[in-house]
């Protein structure tokens, strides 16, 4: 080993140059060291200066002893050092974009790569309703045929009450799938919730469309048959009808029912009974064919066919319960068995609790049973209300009162059915009878004659004219008044008790002229 005369470093002693620094050790073919040769006080390479015992040139980098430049190697280590830490930047910078999208700072990230049906359930469950359906017009607008899409849109109209768009979407939904009609109903229900004629016309649209892909579908034909009936297209119910009478659909009962009230309001009575009765003999525990078959026997005037029918069909438990019992209760007004009217009516306090005419005619029937008392009560808690009964109510205290004897209750209780927008022939009947007992027959022959004006036909009105008068010895003009009372009467003998009467008095009056 030597020590080197440049760097004075140790280095091999057989080697030209020095293993630091690469300065001459030896004389080319020698084996000792060379005398130091004089040293350039400028660099050779760039021509800048440099100092005796400098050995790199600080200006360019060149090795003055060997001419060969030493900064290459060094920028290249600079640049691997330089391009690794760039390398390492960009791990950390992905590390922590992991961490942010896993922890919520990436939540638009996250929200882009989620799928946009769970997008719109989750803002639904959160109750963002309009938000969701935004998410899911946009994307329905890219994918129209997204069956499940259009599916869950309808669902979240409905949510949102915006019925006529939930029946829009869940057509949509069924187009897509004509094969499966549920979902075809499910627009129907909710069309249904569309107010108006608006309403049923496109639940009749959409009916008419599943009618389209499942032909002779019985649940659809009803409903199509009973939405023209609620539009009056009696006509169409009746093309319907005639469609569906080579399928097996019109087997159905129920359907046969259908068309026959459909039937019975084209007036065509005749043949609706004739329908409605092949139906009840098919179905003999059906209570709304029997109840279907009792209205149309009501409307034909067959009162007594007709009373059996809905009384069957209560004890069917129909559907129409309600009005099966409202008819027959006024069945049995009209034919005097008032306590069975009674009994039908406090029996129809569930089906009817929200119906005005059940308190009416459940009084009415206690009237006409002689419950007075407690028909007086009725009477004067439905007269104190505001529904369409109030003032028939107290029109009816009045006559009660004059029964009894109570002119001053009875003026009262007229007064108030005037007060409540009554104006009627018997009005003016029961008000000229109250004058009449409280002794002023001038006023009493003026609303007498107020009844006739408002209803020249009104029976009472011509008998209490005729019967005043006559008391006043007009007996010319008060038989002509009661002979006008019998003609008016003549198809009411038998539920008229005192035509009898009046038409002996008749008798006995024209005789007493005579004689005179």
């Amino acid at each position: 080993m030597i020590r080197c005369p440049f760097c004075g470093k140790e280095t091999s002693s057989g080697l030209h140059n020095c293993a630091h620094c690469g300065g001459p050790l030896q004389a080319v073919g020698k084996g000792i060291p060379p005398k130091q040769a004089p040293r350039a006080l400028t660099c050779p390479n760039c021509a800048g200066p440099v100092q005796p015992g400098d050995i790199i040139c600080l200006a360019c980098g060149t090795n003055l002893l060997t001419g060969q430049k030493v900064v290459t190697e060094k920028k290249a280590t600079q640049k691997a050092e330089k391009d690794g830490g760039l390398r390492r930047v960009w791990v950390v910078l992905g590390v922590l974009l992991l961490v942010a999208l896993l922890g919520g700072g990436g939540f638009l990230a996250v929200r882009l790569l989620q799928n946009p049906l769970e997008t719109a359930r989750r803002l639904a469950v959160q109750g963002n309703i309009p938000e969701a359906l935004n998410k899911l017009q946009d994307y329905v607008q890219r994918r129209p045929a997204d069956r499940e899409a259009r599916l869950l849109q309808g669902k979240l109209f409905w949510q949102g009450q915006q019925y006529a768009k939930a029946a829009d979407a869940m057509v949509a939904a069924y187009k897509l799938d004509t094969k499966n009609p549920e979902t075809g109903f499910m627009a129907v229900i909710a069309a249904g919730r569309v107010a108006g004629d608006d309403g049923l016309k496109k639940q009749a649209a959409i009916l008419s469309e599943i009618l389209a892909g499942t032909p002779g579908n019985e649940h659809a034909v009803r409903l199509l048959a009973m939405t023209m009936g609620a539009l009056g297209d009696l006509a169409g119910q009746d093309a319907l009808y005639q469609e569906t009478r080579a399928t097996e659909a019109l087997s159905d009962v129920s359907l046969q029912t259908t068309f026959g009230v459909g039937r019975a309001l084209q007036h065509g009575l005749p043949e609706a009974e004739e329908m409605l009765r092949k139906a009840r003999a098919a179905a003999p525990e059906s209570g709304d064919a029997a109840a279907a078959l009792g209205f149309v026997l009501n409307q034909e005037g067959q009162a007594d066919a007709a009373a059996e029918a809905l009384s069957k069909a209560v004890e069917l438990k129909t559907s129409v319960a309600g009005m099966a019992k409202m008819q027959l209760g006024m069945l049995y007004l009209q034919t005097g068995r008032f306590e069975k009217a009674l009994t039908v009516f406090n029996g129809a306090k569930a089906e009817l609790k929200d119906d005005p005419r059940l308190p009416f005619y459940t009084a009415l029937s206690l009237e006409l049973t002689g419950l007075a008392t407690e028909a007086l009560v009725e009477y004067e808690r439905i007269s104190t209300g505001s529904g369409q009964f109030a003032g028939p109510a107290a029109l009816q205290m009045a006559g009660l009162y004059l029964k009894q004897n109570v002119p001053d209750k009875a003026l009262t209780a007229v007064h108030r059915a005037t007060e409540l927008g009554v104006s009627s022939a018997r009005l003016f009947t029961v008000q000229g009878q109250v004058q009449a007992r409280q002794g002023t027959l001038a006023e009493a022959e003026q609303s007498y004659r107020r009844a006739i004006q408002t209803d020249a036909n009104y029976p009472g009105a011509h008998l209490e004219m005729g019967l005043m008068l006559v008391g006043r010895n007009a007996v010319a003009d008060g038989v002509r008044e009661l002979q006008r009372y019998l003609e008016l009467t003549a198809d009411k003998a038998d539920g008229t008790p005192r035509r009898n009467e009046v038409e002996l008095l008749v008798n006995q009056l024209k005789q007493a002229q005579k004689a005179s």
